[in-house]
């Protein structure tokens, strides 16, 4: 049977494409891809996770749709990566000893102790926010066609692209002791959101998919402060 291979477009017979090794089976994404995926190779990384973090700085909209629809054998998994990058962050960060306070205007303690809390646990939540964000970008952008998993995905390779660029920090805090500004990062964190879901939703147009993205990112903003208060009230019991 010849199969069109959905990564180089090779047309093929058997179980691998002849030019580039992909799959004869590749299917649209699910739960049980994923999950096949980082159990077979939950303790070693493809030889194509360098080009994957690359590329999330280049062309990550494109480069997450691509992978979508079938383009996946040169490129690492998103959950994978994520994991993996979240750990890294994480014990780099409190093993550099870079956990500091945040100036919060006004001076609100209760909202200062917020947001540093998200700030020294900001590993866990990029591994929070993944599945959050997807439900978000699925109900926000359904017409588009995607899927739960699909929106996923997006969602992951978002928070490893955002983990990159903390890890590509960490000296910065390090040496200079710079924190920088709450308002700084978060205004970072929306405008990588939007360069990725510009173009992923490359059919869309540019104003709609601004104010969807802003409207997905003012939800998890809320909902990462409410987890946040939730859980410095409980751990204070």
């Amino acid at each position: 049977m010849t199969t069109i291979c959905k990564n180089c477009e090779n047309t093929f017979e058997g179980n691998f494409c002849n030019q580039c090794g992909q799959s004869a089976s590749t299917k649209r994404l699910s739960k049980r891809h994923l999950w096949n995926d980082y159990v077979h190779g939950a303790l070693k990384l493809h030889q194509g996770m360098l080009y994957t973090l690359q590329v999330l700085l280049k062309r990550p909209g494109y480069f997450i749709h691509d992978y979508v629809k079938g383009k996946r054998v040169q490129y690492e998994s998103p959950i994978k990566l994520l994991v993996y990058l979240a750990t890294l962050y994480g014990f780099l960060f409190h093993y550099l000893g870079l956990d500091y306070e945040l100036t919060t205007p006004g001076k609100i303690e209760e909202l200062k102790e917020v947001r540093l809390w998200i700030h020294n646990h900001y590993s866990v939540v990029e591994l929070l926010l993944a599945p959050v964000a997807s439900i978000f970008s699925f109900l926000l952008f359904r017409r588009q066609g995607y899927n739960y998993i699909e929106h996923l995905v997006l969602n992951g390779y978002c928070a490893v692209q955002r983990l990159i660029l903390r890890v590509l920090m960490l000296p910065f805090l390090y040496f200079f002791n710079f924190s920088g500004s709450a308002l700084a990062g978060a205004l970072t964190s929306f405008l990588l959101l939007y360069w990725s879901y510009a173009q992923f939703f490359a059919n869309m147009s540019k104003v709609k998919s601004f104010l969807l993205t802003l409207v997905c990112y003012i939800l998890l903003y809320f909902f990462v402060i409410a987890v946040a208060f939730g859980l410095i009230h409980l751990a204070g019991k």
